[in-house]
């Protein structure tokens, strides 16, 4: 399979990447606010925690979990495991020097805001989760997960991909911990809840659909420039990405791949991996996940060319056949 290299740009393909750029705006939903759009609660909890009392620590402890009852939905974690972790100074130390560094990250705090007041635009009758960060220890294997009401930020997985943490790590695992993809995390990961699918259809088709559904949930409350942000790719996977879509989607057609139930496939082109694996002799030269990012583009060409379906119908719709075929989805090779 030829790819088209990262690098000799034309002054003409650079006009094309431009224009497409562009285009791109076409798919940002219209949403007018009116001012009456809350903030999310933002709590650190780790603050609360280390001002328990440490005289009176079971009583005390009783008392955050009226406060911040669903850090303790765990029954498995019991009040002398928290006595523990409030006895270890290590991560006690550590906690505080986090606390310092993402009270620095108003930029960041303010795209996640000005998100869920997009969300209130988009799902009226939808209640707002507070968003909770704290240093989980490692606790959390996902960066970002959530229950009913509270989004949970584990700070420890945004700490930049030089950290110290991170020593031994793979180089994609560690460019992942960027600060700057927190705020595509917390939407992804919010938009589960609304992201319906038909669990007896387990084609590649519906597996990409599904997470082209979850991206483009992301991009249009976060409404970012920088679209790479919203995938976790660098700019040049981007780049690449969009100029060798055509040749991709050609690949995936022509191997029969959309209606088959290989899971492989998923680790191929779905999962987190380093490149995706079409296993020709360049495949390092290409981003992970590019199944992913053929999916999101099958939902921008679905919506583009169905404007009056909402977000919010986007979501419901379960049925991938039908998404692809009224996307009209059709990249230039």
């Amino acid at each position: 399979m030829f790819f088209k290299g990262r690098n000799l740009f034309t002054s003409i393909s650079l006009c094309l990447i431009l224009l497409l750029s562009a285009c791109n705006d076409d798919n940002k939903l219209s949403v007018e606010l009116d001012g009456s759009e809350q903030n999310i609660e933002i709590s650190y909890f780790d603050q609360d925690f280390w001002e328990l009392d440490s005289l009176n620590f079971h009583q005390s402890l009783q008392k955050l979990k009226s406060v911040s009852p669903d850090f303790f939905l765990n029954d498995q974690v019991s009040d002398k495991d928290w006595l523990l972790r409030y006895q270890d100074e290590r991560i006690h130390e550590f906690s505080d020097s986090l606390f310092h560094v993402f009270q620095d990250s108003s930029i960041y705090m303010s795209e996640i805001q000005s998100g869920f007041k997009r969300f209130q635009y988009f799902f009226k009758d939808q209640h707002l989760p507070t968003l909770a960060l704290w240093f989980s220890n490692f606790e959390m294997e996902s960066p970002v997960v959530s229950s009913q009401r509270t989004i949970f930020i584990g700070q420890e997985h945004f700490l930049g991909p030089k950290h110290e943490f991170y020593k031994g790590v793979p180089d994609y695992i560690r460019f992942d911990k960027q600060l700057s993809f927190m705020g595509p995390k917390v939407f992804l990961e919010w938009s589960d809840r609304f992201n319906t699918t038909e669990l007896i259809d387990q084609s590649f088709l519906s597996r990409i659909i599904f997470e082209g559904k979850q991206l483009y949930f992301a991009e249009q409350l976060l409404n970012l420039e920088e679209e790479n942000r919203i995938i976790g790719y660098s700019k040049e996977d981007y780049t690449w990405s969009e100029k060798n879509e055509g040749s991709i989607w050609q690949f995936f057609i022509n191997n029969d791949y959309l209606f088959s139930n290989d899971q492989k496939l998923l680790r191929r082109f779905v999962e987190p991996s380093p490149f995706s694996k079409f296993y020709t002799g360049n495949d390092n030269i290409t981003p992970g996940r590019i199944g992913t990012y053929i999916g999101w583009k099958i939902i921008k060409s679905y919506m583009h060319h169905n404007p009056k379906i909402s977000l919010s119908d986007l979501m419901k719709e379960k049925n991938a056949k039908k998404i692809l075929n009224k996307s009209k989805y059709k990249p230039k090779i």
